[in-house]
């Protein structure tokens, strides 16, 4: 009796490529992301740990592309819009005007003899005879950085949303400011010092640590810790109740979605590299075929793998007509529910940021957005949200820059940072509030009531 023949098996090697390198790879990140606990700790002496590796919290800016958007929109809509200048208190006063006239209109009774023709309200041109378009602020600080004051608070900004925190260090001639730079917030640790409420900055640089102090008490970290050279920190900390000196991150939620993400688009990238096709089984059964035929076809299967990324076909052909050769997929074409999967994950990254998803070009399919709707968006976003992060940066700035010891002549009120709500004319993006259009809005505005809805 015969005795059977042992079954053979081969299998095709394709060489990785990853598409995402581990400086940018979130599966990595997201281990270096485990918060410290330093509630708990109140206040240590010393240096204080960092409350997350923050330079892979910035790394992750970079991982996925609509963390990017959120980072930046963010960014953008607290400080990316600059400083008010004297144009926009003036469109602001004429604003209030209306507002005024529109409900001393509204309160006169009906039966009330007909109200005089109202005060007409100047315009722009004629209270200021030429406006500064630039404000006051930046007048003044765009002397002290190279390429002007708002790179400047534009990349403090975006260290703000990526790590909770940023810096602006300041360099004196004297008594005299003279430069304002943008100090990378992962180099600053911060030093609590024996004697409460003091501290300093320590930055870890090629040539040993070096101290910086808080703005306003360069003499008194001078005198303590001698050094030869010494400048100050501005420290913008969003506020958290996590840790009692370092701000925090506000989008830590979403970083298992950004990691299902990056999945996501590394399966996709397989495919297209067709390294990840056939995912088959090759059977050759009926009679044993000679080991060098089955090297050749291991070696015809991995030729699959086309140049260009194209998908090639293979032909097999077996002279013994006892042989049989079948092949059988592993599992079905599932590329499909890509963009309703991928909806989704987009959806969750950007409700853990807190951002509109019309703001940050996500449409949802199947919706039909209402007209009112980007304009209700940007309303709450900026109340909500931006608002209170703005908060922060106008007050430090005010106290530091703005303050008598910075000597520049500017006052807390020269910070005040304009908002997205200001810079949209909610009319034209909502056709409902021209509906709700007063008398007074369209009479200002050039239209005749006695025309009817025609201009």
């Amino acid at each position: 009796m015969q005795e059977a023949e042992e079954t053979q098996f081969g299998f095709v090697e394709t060489f990785a490529s990853p598409l995402f390198s581990p400086e940018f790879k979130v599966a990595d990140l997201r281990k270096q992301l485990t918060p410290n606990m330093g509630q708990a700790q109140g206040r240590v002496l010393g240096r204080v740990l960092q409350p997350l590796n923050k330079q892979a919290a910035c790394n992750l800016m970079l991982a996925v592309n609509i963390q990017q958007t959120c980072i930046q929109t963010k960014r953008d809509a607290i400080v990316g819009l600059g400083f008010e200048s004297e144009v926009d208190q003036q469109k602001r006063q004429q604003k209030r005007e209306l507002e005024q006239h529109q409900h001393e209109m509204a309160m006169k009774p009906p039966e009330a003899e007909p109200a005089p023709k109202p005060k007409p309200v100047k315009k722009i041109e004629e209270m200021v005879a030429e406006p500064k378009e630039k404000s006051k602020a930046e007048e003044t600080l765009d002397e002290l950085c190279r390429d002007g004051f708002q790179p400047v608070l534009t990349a403090a900004g975006e260290d703000y949303e990526n790590t909770g925190e940023s810096f602006i260090e300041v360099i004196r001639d004297g008594s005299k400011i003279v430069a304002l730079w943008h100090m990378a917030s992962p180099l600053v640790h911060i030093f609590n010092e024996d004697e409460k409420p003091f501290f300093h900055y320590e930055v870890d640089g090629y040539g040993g640590t070096l101290k910086y102090a808080p703005f306003g008490e360069l003499d008194r970290v001078k005198a303590k810790y001698p050094q030869s050279q010494m400048t100050e920190l501005i420290h913008f900390r969003s506020p958290t109740s996590f840790h009692p000196d370092h701000g925090m991150i506000t989008w830590g939620s979403c970083v298992p979605w950004l990691e299902l993400a990056q999945m996501m688009m590394q399966y996709h990238f397989d495919y297209f590299q067709n390294r990840a096709v056939p995912d088959l089984i090759l059977f050759l059964k009926g009679k044993k075929i000679p080991q060098k035929d089955v090297e050749s076809l291991q070696k015809q299967l991995a030729a699959t793998v086309g140049p260009g990324k194209r998908h090639r076909s293979l032909l097999v052909q077996v002279p013994d007509p006892e042989a049989e050769v079948t092949l059988e997929r592993l599992n079905a074409d599932n590329r499909e529910p890509f963009a309703e999967l991928w909806e989704s994950v987009v959806l969750q990254i950007v409700s853990s940021h807190r951002v509109p998803p019309l703001l940050a070009g996500v449409l949802i399919s199947g919706k039909m957005a209402a007209a009112n709707e980007l304009p209700n968006a940007l309303v709450a976003f900026q109340t909500l949200y931006v608002q209170q992060h703005q908060k922060v940066f106008e007050l430090v700035l005010g106290r530091t820059l703005g303050g008598p010891d910075a000597g520049l002549g500017l006052t807390p009120q020269d910070f005040k940072l304009r908002k997205i709500t200001d810079q949209f004319d909610m009319g034209q993006m909502d056709t409902m509030s021209r509906m709700r259009e007063t008398t007074t809005e369209s009479a200002q505005k050039g239209r005749k009531l006695a025309d009817g809805l025609k201009k």
